[in-house]
């Protein structure tokens, strides 16, 4: 997910939360919420959050957002401090409403499942194609685990969150909600 506020409102994809049509099905804790370090992209501080999907937003636009309420802790300590001022994601001072065209640069930023799942990973590629309905194509590597993520330009203004994978008989193209 992206943290969108230094309280820790994150947004992120409705499908990576465990539920059913009906309820949410995470324990009473909620769902974890990772921090990476910023030199090496490994774990660095683990919080807690709770989820909030809201049916119609998140049924139609795969959305939805946690809230982190605490740091996480075991036996062996606590794993950053709570309450905290989160690193946000915040490109309204540089960036404003551009349409995004074919062949720009994307990064996109997740823990995908082919290097692990546990270290951030950054792809690069470019806009490969628009969909009819509003969703973009990259080029820029996506797997199971990027979903949530973000992907921004060149400049570092968010394009989107990939959710998915358009797979072809050779390659693949990743799928970001703008």
């Amino acid at each position: 997910g992206t943290i969108l506020d230094s309280n820790g409102l994150i947004v992120s994809n409705s499908h990576i939360i465990p539920q059913n049509e009906e309820v949410l099905d995470v324990s009473e804790d909620g769902c974890f919420v990772i921090l990476p370090d910023n030199e090496t992209g490994s774990p660095k501080e683990i919080y807690l959050a709770t989820p909030l999907v809201f049916n119609d937003l998140s049924d139609e636009y795969d959305l939805a957002f946690l809230t982190i309420y605490d740091v996480y802790s075991d036996e062996d300590g606590q794993y950053g401090q709570y309450p905290n001022d989160f690193p946000s994601f915040d490109d309204t001072d540089y960036c404003e409403d551009e349409q995004i065209k074919l062949g720009e640069n994307v990064r996109v930023l997740g823990y995908p499942i082919s290097s692990g799942g546990y270290n951030l990973t950054i792809t690069d590629g470019v806009v490969s194609s628009f969909t009819d309905d509003g969703l973009i194509l990259t080029s820029a590597k996506i797997d199971q685990g990027n979903s949530g993520g973000l992907a921004i330009d060149r400049d570092g203004c968010m394009l989107g969150i990939p959710v998915a994978v358009s797979q072809g008989q050779y390659d693949n193209l990743g799928i970001i909600i703008p």
